[in-house]
C-alpha cells in the first residue's frame, strides 16, 4: 500500500512537471512518460543513464552557484586522481557579555478621588494621583559567527590543500532578562559536516568553456542484472543520498541560525523554500518519428554566450554533451533546456531574495544564508526526484514482465517449472521425488503414518534426490546407562531450493501424521558417526496427530 502511495504521488509530481515542459519545448513537441511510449529495452538502460548525468549536471551547476569557479572545478578534478575529495562546511561561534543597560517603565496612572468633611464649609473632595514604576535590568549579548564551505583534499589541512567555495561572518547583539547568556560562552564548533564528492569528479569531464557529465553502466558486468539493478547505479544513488545527508544536515544548521536572529519575525520564510525551483531529473520519452529529430546538432553543443558570468540565466557550469542517437530519450539539446530553466528558476530565486533582503547586510541570517538553504535543498529535491525516477524505471519494467507473463511468479512457480524441466532432463530411476515416505515396522506390516518435508504444512511436499541404501544398525542413548539400536532402510536426500534476489530463503517443514489406532517416535537430530545417532528433538505421533 505504501509502495502504491509513493508511486500515485511521484505520477503526479511528474505529471506537473510534464506540464511545465510543455511551455520550455516547442508546441509540436509531446514528451510522454515511458510507460506510454514504444520503446526498446536498451532505451531504458539510456533512460538510466540520462537521469544520472542530467542529477550530476544539476549537481554541478548548484555547486556553481554557492561560488565554485571552473578554475576551482578544474584543480578538484585533479585531485580525484591521487586523493579522496571532500566538502567541508565548518561553523564557530562564541558568545560573549557585551553590556548591561538598566531602564524604567512607568506604568499606567491612577487617580483616587478623596472626600474629605469640614464643619465650616460642608462636604469636599480632593483627588490624589499614583503610578508603578519597575525597574528593569537588560544584559546584552554579542553573538558572533563564522562558517565556510570548503573542498578539501584528503585530510590535509595545510592552505594548497584547501578551496574555499563560500565563507561569511557576522554578528548579533541578543537581549535577555538574565545573567545567563543564550548560547555558550566559550568558542565551540556546532557544525562540522563533510560529504565525499569523489563520484562526482569523476563521471564530469570539462571541455573549454562547459562541464559535460560522462556517466555510463557497464551492461556486459556479470552483476548488471536490469537498467536499475546494476553496479553503477548503486554506486550513484549511494553518492547521492550521502550528498542529500549532508544538504540536510548543513540546511539544518543554516535553520538554527534563523531562529537566532532577533529580527526572525521579518523574515519571509517562503523565501527559503526550493519549492518554486524546477528538477530537470524527467523520466520522459518521445515518439522517434516526432519532428524532434529535425534540431541542429550544434543547438546541443552551443557554448554559453556570455562565459563566466553565472548571473546570466542561460549561462550554466554543466550541460549534456552533443550525441547522435535514434532511442525514444528526449534530444540532449532538449535535457540541456531543462537544465537551463532550473538554473533560470535558481537566478530567479536570488534574486527575489537578495530584493527582499537587501537591507540585512549584517547579522544572522541575510542574503547569502537564505542563498545556501534554498540551493541544498534543492539539491535534496534533486536526489529525491532521481531516485524515484531510477525506481520508475525497475517498476515499469516489473510491470511489463507481469504484464507479459499473465501474473507475478514466485519461487513456487518456479520450481513447478524445474519439476516439469527434471522429468525430460533425468532418467526415471534418477529423476527427484517428493519427500513423503511411510513409516512401517517392515513391508509385511501397514504404514504407521507418514513423514514429509513441506515449505507450508498444507502445501505439497518438496522434491529431492535420493539414494537409497542399507547398513549396519546404529543407536542412540536414552539415558546414562541405556542405548537403543535400530536398523532399516537409509535415504540420503539433496534437495535444491530456488529462491528470488531479494526474497527470504523458504522456510521447511518437517510434518509427521499418523493413522488412526497407530502410533510412532519421531527423532530429529544428527550423526555423529557410522554408529550413532544424536536426537536433538524427539515427538510422540499417535492416533491421527499432525
Amino acid at each position: 500500500m505504501a509502495l502504491a502511495l509513493c508511486e500515485l504521488q511521484f505520477r503526479d509530481k511528474l505529471n506537473a512537471a510534464l506540464a511545465e515542459v510543455s511551455q520550455i519545448l516547442e508546441v509540436s513537441r509531446h514528451p510522454k512518460i515511458p510507460q506510454n511510449v514504444d520503446h526498446a529495452y536498451e532505451d531504458k538502460y539510456l533512460l538510466a543513464e540520462s537521469l544520472t548525468n542530467v542529477a550530476t549536471a544539476s549537481q554541478v551547476n548548484c555547486l556553481a552557484a554557492l561560488g565554485l569557479t571552473r578554475e576551482q572545478l578544474g584543480q578538484l578534478c585533479s585531485w580525484t586522481g591521487q586523493h579522496a575529495v571532500r566538502l567541508n562546511f565548518h561553523a564557530e561561534e562564541l558568545c560573549a557579555f557585551d553590556s548591561l543597560k538598566t531602564r524604567e517603565v512607568e506604568g499606567p496612572k491612577r487617580v483616587d478621588q478623596v472626600s474629605t468633611t469640614s464643619s465650616v464649609f460642608g462636604c469636599s473632595n480632593s483627588t490624589r494621583s499614583s503610578k508603578v514604576v519597575t525597574k528593569i535590568t537588560e544584559y546584552f549579548w554579542k553573538f558572533d559567527f563564522r562558517y565556510e564551505l570548503v573542498a578539501v583534499r584528503g585530510v590535509s589541512r595545510l592552505p594548497e590543500d584547501q578551496l574555499v567555495i563560500r565563507s561569511r561572518k557576522g554578528s548579533q547583539l541578543i537581549k535577555t532578562v538574565s545573567k545567563s547568556a543564550p548560547y555558550p560562552e566559550v568558542k565551540m564548533t556546532p557544525a562540522t559536516y563533510d560529504v565525499n564528492i569523489g563520484w562526482l569528479l569523476q563521471h564530469i569531464e570539462q571541455r573549454e568553456e562547459i562541464t559535460v557529465p560522462r556517466f555510463r553502466v557497464d551492461r556486459t558486468h556479470a552483476k548488471c542484472h536490469t537498467p536499475r539493478r546494476n553496479r553503477e547505479i548503486e554506486e550513484a544513488i549511494q553518492y547521492f543520498l550521502a550528498f542529500h545527508s549532508w544538504a540536510e544536515k548543513v540546511s539544518s544548521y543554516i535553520w538554527k541560525l534563523l531562529h537566532a536572529d532577533v529580527n526572525e519575525s521579518s523574515v519571509d520564510l517562503s523565501l527559503m523554500s526550493s519549492e518554486a525551483i524546477f528538477v530537470p531529473v524527467l523520466p520522459l520519452f518521445e515518439a522517434v518519428s516526432s519532428s524532434r529529430r529535425a534540431q541542429s546538432p550544434s543547438a546541443a553543443e552551443a557554448p554559453p554566450a556570455t562565459p563566466g558570468d553565472l548571473s546570466s540565466p542561460t549561462q550554466i557550469f554543466a550541460r549534456l554533451p552533443h550525441e547522435v542517437s535514434e532511442s525514444a530519450l528526449l534530444p540532449v539539446a532538449d535535457r540541456n533546456r531543462l537544465l537551463e530553466h532550473e538554473w533560470r528558476c535558481l537566478m530567479t530565486r536570488y534574486g527575489i531574495m537578495s530584493e527582499a533582503l537587501s537591507s540585512r547586510t549584517e547579522g544572522l541570517i541575510t542574503y547569502a544564508e537564505m542563498a545556501l538553504h534554498a540551493t541544498l535543498q534543492h539539491s535534496s529535491d534533486v536526489y529525491q526526484q532521481y531516485t524515484r525516477s531510477i525506481d520508475y524505471i525497475e517498476s515499469m519494467l516489473r510491470s511489463q514482465l507481469i504484464a507479459a507473463i499473465g501474473k507475478v511468479l514466485g519461487p513456487g512457480d518456479f520450481a513447478e517449472y524445474m519439476q516439469f524441466h527434471n522429468r525430460k532432463l533425468f532418467g526415471e530411476a534418477f529423476a527427484p521425488v517428493p519427500f513423503c515416505f511411510a513409516v512401517r515396522q517392515s513391508e509385511f506390516h501397514s504404514p504407521e503414518g507418514t513423514v514429509s518435508i513441506c515449505l507450508d504444512p498444507d502445501a505439497d511436499p518438496i522434491t529431492t534426490m535420493v539414494a537409497r541404501g542399507t547398513s549396519s544398525p546404529m543407536q542412540f542413548a536414552l539415558g546414562a546407562s541405556v542405548n537403543i539400536t535400530f536398523g532399516g532402510d537409509r535415504y540420503l536426500h539433496a534437495w535444491l531450493c530456488h529462491k528470488f534476489s531479494d526474497s527470504a530463503l523458504s522456510q521447511a517443514f518437517l510434518v509427521s501424521r499418523a493413522r488412526q489406532f497407530s502410533s510412532m517416535i519421531v527423532l530429529v537430530g544428527r550423526i555423529a558417526s557410522a554408529r550413532v545417532f544424536e536426537p536433538k528433538h524427539a515427538a510422540i505421533v499417535q492416533n491421527k496427530d499432525e
